[in-house]
This record gives C-alpha cells, sequence and structure tokens, in this order.
C-alpha cells in the first residue's frame, strides 16, 4: 500500500580473496580451484563492504525514503574468532516508505520501577548494587519560570530585570502560592495597554500580516494600507485612526491596531508567552495537562520558541496523543494555537476593555 512501511534487515560481510567455500574434501581445503567462486570485490581485502548502507543508498537513489537506520543489538550474540578486530553484536534495520504521509504509530519502552520511584523521590547519589538509592522523602517539582522583560528606559534597553508583575507572581508559584501566581500571570495577559511617551507606531509589512490573524476585518484593514510605510508618535496615533476607522469601530480595533504597530510589541509579545508558559507550567505540575498544553500552544503563538513547542509536545506524550509525524496532518503546536481554551482556562473578563 502507499501509505505502508518496508522494513530491511541486512547483516554485513568483510571483502576477501574472491574465493568461497570448498568442497568439503580435507585434501581440497588449500586448493582454490576447487572452491566455488564469489563475487569479486575491489575492496582491501579484511575490509568492511557496507552492504547495508550501500542498499540503502540504492533504495533512496530508486525514490524511496529513509525515515531510520536503526541498530539491532544482540547482546548474546556468538564470539567472533577474529583477533585482530572487535566482535560485531549488531545488524541494521532500514524503516523506509514511499510516501511522506503514512501510518505510524510510535512505540515506547515501559519505564523500570525505579525510575519512577527516582522520579518521584530523587537520588541521593548513592548506588547500590548498580542502582541509584532514592531518597527517603519526596522532593519537590523543580520548574523554571519565564520573568518577562521590561528594560529599564534610561539603560537603552540594555538592562532588563524581567516584567514586574510577572516577577511577583512567580515569587508566589515559588513559595506554592499558585493561585496568587495563576492571577497574577493572568491579568498580565489582559492587562490595560499603556504606552510610554517615546512610544511610535510603524505600519510594516508584518504588522498587516499580525493583524489579518487577528481577524480585522477588510473593511477596518483596508484604509489603514493608506499609511502603509509610515511611522508616528504617541500624539499623533490616535487621530490618525480616527480618520481611517469608523467611529463604532474604532474602540473595538484601535487597541490592537496599537499594540500590533508599536515599537514595544516584540516586549509585549515576550511578556504575553512569558505568563502563558508560566500558567502551563503551574497546570503541568497540578496534572491538569489540557490546560497546560492550550496555554503552552498559546506562549508558541506569541513567540515561537523551541522551549515552548517541547513544553507542547512532552504534554501531548503524556496524554498518549503524540505522533512526530502529526506535522503533516496539521495536527501541531501552532494549529493547536487556534483552537478555543479548554474547559477550566482562566479567560478575559467580560467588563476589560483590552485588545
Amino acid at each position: 500500500k502507499p501509505e505502508g512501511t518496508c522494513w530491511v534487515n541486512l547483516g554485513d560481510t568483510y571483502a576477501n580473496s574472491g574465493h568461497g567455500k570448498g568442497t568439503g574434501s580435507f585434501n581440497n581445503k588449500n586448493n582454490p580451484s576447487t572452491m566455488t567462486p564469489k563475487v569479486k570485490c575491489d575492496l582491501p581485502q579484511k575490509c568492511l563492504v557496507q552492504i547495508p548502507n550501500k542498499f540503502a543508498i540504492e533504495m533512496t537513489n530508486r525514490g524511496w525514503i529513509l525515515r531510520n537506520e536503526i541498530i539491532w543489538h544482540k547482546p548474546s550474540c556468538m564470539p567472533s574468532p577474529a583477533t585482530d578486530r572487535f566482535t560485531v553484536d549488531f545488524e541494521k534495520m532500514f524503516f523506509f516508505t514511499k510516501k511522506t504521509k503514512y501510518y505510524f504509530k510510535q512505540q515506547f519502552e515501559p519505564l523500570k520501577d525505579v525510575s519512577l520511584k527516582r522520579a518521584e523521590y530523587g537520588w541521593d547519589g548513592v548506588v547500590v548494587d548498580g542502582i541509584g538509592r532514592n531518597n527517603p522523602e519526596k522532593t519537590d517539582k523543580i520548574i523554571v519560570l519565564e520573568k518577562g522583560s521590561e528594560p529599564v528606559p534610561w539603560t537603552i534597553g540594555l538592562l532588563d530585570f524581567g516584567h514586574p508583575r510577572i516577577i511577583r507572581s512567580n515569587h508566589f508559584a515559588t513559595g506554592g502560592r499558585y493561585d496568587l501566581a495563576l492571577k497574577g500571570w493572568n491579568y498580565v495577559l489582559f492587562e490595560p495597554r499603556t504606552y510610554p511617551e517615546s512610544e511610535t507606531f510603524e505600519f510594516t509589512d508584518n504588522v498587516y500580516t499580525r493583524l489579518k490573524k487577528a481577524k480585522l476585518t477588510s473593511a477596518t484593514l483596508r484604509p489603514l494600507l493608506e499609511i502603509h510605510g509610515k511611522e508616528f508618535n504617541i500624539n499623533e496615533i490616535d487621530v490618525v485612526l480616527m480618520g481611517l476607522i469608523s467611529i463604532q469601530d474604532f474602540d473595538r480595533y484601535a487597541q490592537i491596531i496599537k499594540l500590533h504597530s508599536s515599537s514595544s510589541q516584540k516586549n509585549n509579545r515576550m511578556n504575553l508567552a512569558a505568563a502563558h508558559y508560566n500558567i502551563g507550567a503551574v497546570y503541568q505540575l497540578r496534572n491538569e495537562m489540557e490546560l497546560a498544553a492550550y496555554h503552552f500552544a498559546q506562549a508558541n503563538a506569541y513567540n515561537p520558541n523551541e522551549k515552548y513547542a517541547m513544553a507542547w509536545n512532552d504534554i501531548q506524550h503524556i496524554l498518549g496523543d503524540y505522533n512526530p509525524f502529526d506535522a503533516l496532518n496539521e495536527s501541531n503546536v501552532e494549529s493547536a494555537a487556534k483552537l478555543p481554551p479548554p474547559d477550566g482556562a482562566l479567560l478575559q473578563p467580560s467588563n476589560a476593555n483590552n485588545p
């Protein structure tokens, strides 16, 4: 089937004199003329022929897709009589497919009991009978929280202690006061946007892309094309937008437009990502995995980062929903960010006037 897979197991051999097996007669053991001929090889004698690798290369030349080269370890193999090389205690297996999309279900080895106990209690550094001894008491799980970004103005961005509300909420989380931490981070997600006097608003191509993703209507976006490439200060931007947006839409869209076009929008997105990531980390500690996955996906949407994507992937592993080829089916961290929030997610208060 086109969506099927092909698994090939091949051993290897060594280049020799070109003569094969004998006739079985002891009298002819050293007589090459009595031996069956073998395929001659141009490699030096005793050289590994690399048959599996050459086979894999030829398969790819013929249009097959090589997905994995797997080592089949054989710990109880027969020792080699050769005294000038190591015993070959493995064979290679190749995993081929015909198409980029195919059926695949990843398999995982079950964890040993000692590994589960060590994860729960920690390891005190002592080895007993080849196994790390467990601590008698459970250890606290450790997470590294994000601090966000808010550069000190007079340092031209060189000094940044982090977003004050995120830092404060991090202290609550460190002390185990997760409910207060969640409320603080959630406020960061929906806090009113204020801009310093030095703020500028520039309408670049990226700004229009972000506004389109924010689902602004075409009727609102089209007039904004008149200011493409232009930059405005804090005193000009509201006047300009009032001339381009209808009165009934101004309150609804002006804050969103200013958010995406402001010179500080990069820091804003970093703070939104940090708040989402921290919320997800706490939900993961609480074993509320669907909520954790939602916030990790949102963090990656605001500030694409391998750390956020890997955190989302880890949750899929825990839930048993992970497939490394889900990206082919548009089931990935990017598409997850577009899903509605699950039940129990902290949401913007209905009376908040925020973008």
